[in-house]
This record gives C-alpha cells, sequence and structure tokens, in this order.
C-alpha cells in the first residue's frame, strides 16, 4: 500500500522545478502552489515549452539532459493521486505512463525531439512561446500595487532585498509592455508566485494577486 500524505508533494515538486528552479522539493505552502498551478492542458503545454527554452538557453536542437527524478515535474505529470479521504498517493506507474506519453505526442506534433531523458526543444516549440497575447489593464494595475507594497515594506527588502530586487526588476519591465509574448506572461506568474512562495505574507498586501497568477494563464490558452 502506498504511502499517504496530507499534500500533493508531487505538485509542489513541478512548483519547486518551474517557479523557483529547484530540483529539490522545498516546502512551500499549498495555497502557494494552487494559486500558480495552471488549470488547462494548453496552459500546461506553454509551461513546458517555456521551462524547455530557459534550460536549452533560447537554441533550438539543443538536447539537454533532464534526471530522471525531474522529469515528472519538467512534464508536470508528477502530481500524486487523491484518494477517497482526501489524502494523497504516489502511482509511480501512473506518473512514468503520463511522462512517455506527453513527450512522445510533444515530439509527435513537433515540438520537441531527441530523447525523453534529452529533449530539445524545435524551432517549432520556440514559435509557439512567440505569440503575442495583451494582458488586461486591471491585471497590470494589481502587480504593480504588489511592487510597490514589497518595496515599501522595509522589513522584507531587509530579508531579501537583493533577490526582490531582481524580480521586482523584471515585474516592472513586463508590465511596461502592452503586448507580451506569452513566455513573458509565464515569467510573470512565475516572479509573482516566486516573492509570495517566500513571504506568503505580502499577499495580504494587495487584494486579488493571489488570483492574479490564474488570470495570467488564461491569456496564454484556457
Amino acid at each position: 500500500m502506498a504511502k499517504k500524505h496530507k499534500t500533493d508533494l508531487g505538485k509542489r515538486a513541478i512548483y519547486n522545478y518551474h517557479v523557483r528552479n529547484e530540483g529539490n522539493n522545498t516546502r512551500v505552502s499549498s495555497s502557494v502552489v494552487n494559486c500558480w498551478y495552471p488549470t488547462s492542458p494548453k496552459q500546461e503545454e506553454i509551461l513546458i515549452l517555456s521551462k524547455m527554452r530557459n534550460l536549452t538557453k533560447g537554441r533550438d536542437g539543443v538536447p539537454v539532459r533532464i534526471p530522471e527524478r525531474n522529469l515528472y515535474s519538467l512534464f508536470m505529470t508528477g502530481g500524486y493521486t487523491e484518494t477517497d479521504d482526501g489524502m494523497y498517493i504516489l502511482e509511480q506507474d501512473v506518473v512514468i505512463r503520463r511522462t512517455r506519453s506527453r513527450f512522445h505526442d510533444f515530439a509527435g506534433r513537433g515540438l520537441l525531439e531527441g530523447t525523453i531523458g534529452a529533449p530539445a526543444i524545435t524551432f517549432s516549440g520556440l514559435r509557439q512561446l512567440e505569440d503575442l497575447v495583451t494582458v488586461d489593464n486591471s491585471i497590470d494595475d494589481i502587480i504593480h500595487k504588489f511592487i510597490l507594497a514589497v518595496r515599501e515594506n522595509t522589513l522584507i527588502m531587509q530579508q531579501h532585498g537583493q533577490q526582490f530586487d531582481i524580480l521586482l526588476e523584471k515585474l516592472e519591465s513586463q508590465i511596461a509592455i502592452p503586448e507580451k509574448k506569452k513566455c513573458d506572461v509565464v515569467s510573470m506568474a512565475a516572479n509573482v508566485a516566486t516573492i509570495i512562495g517566500i513571504v506568503p505574507s505580502v499577499a495580504s498586501m494587495t487584494p486579488g494577486v493571489m488570483n492574479v497568477i490564474h488570470h495570467l494563464f488564461e491569456f496564454i490558452g484556457r
């Protein structure tokens, strides 16, 4: 019988891999993970391609070796199965089958190539991320208020200043562009989620910021 867990550790690992760029499953609040987690196959597709773009530094045809433990996070298939009693279990065979299926699906559609352990993004895969979307001004306004709230919190900036300065500067440059690439929207969502994940209390400073990530993802696909 598989060990039961109170939280979906696989889903948390996916968050850590895509948002914090960590192969280790750092403890993060489930509410933060859920506020970031995509809600449609199209959104997952864009996030997977965006991660591959980052891993290959934007170069098509360049394979990158992925440790097996991170493959399930890359392809967003490592989530645990919820049981009838609200607990979570890891069904390893299901995770492996879904991971293989997704790689072959991406490869069959010309978005990835190579092998499952060393995939490469194709030129077609990169083009998927270049599509422009117009983000609603209200979303940009919430993110702008979030940036100001974080900057004005002296204690937070003293503790995380250098790291947060980089993230906040990226957000400021991104919201200044009316039409954004899909990969930029993914980056915006990750930057907001990273800050909230490190200091969850900052979410209370800007009402609505916990919902803004899902709203951002709606622009890349429903």
